[in-house]
């Protein structure tokens, strides 16, 4: 009888896979479990985690606001 395996199987880590601190399992959206370190089973990959994308920034970076609240409780003294 053939092996049926019931999981995916990534070439490293990824974003379509994410961990699942609950359980301590990665699974794909689908709910399928992911295996993502395959030289550890000794599997071959069925899948090629998509290259690596940084998150985009926002337009606008957040800076942190003036000090005018604190010179309001200052004066006073």
């Amino acid at each position: 009888m053939g092996l049926l395996r019931r999981f995916v199987v990534y070439d490293r880590p990824n974003r379509e896979a994410p961990f699942n601190p609950d359980d301590g399992f990665r699974y794909t959206a689908e709910g399928t479990p992911a295996c993502v370190h395959p030289y550890k089973i000794g599997l071959e990959p069925d899948r090629t985690a998509p290259a690596y994308e940084p998150e985009p920034l926002d337009d606008e970076p957040t800076t942190p606001r003036g000090r005018s609240r604190w010179r309001r409780f200052a004066r006073g003294r």
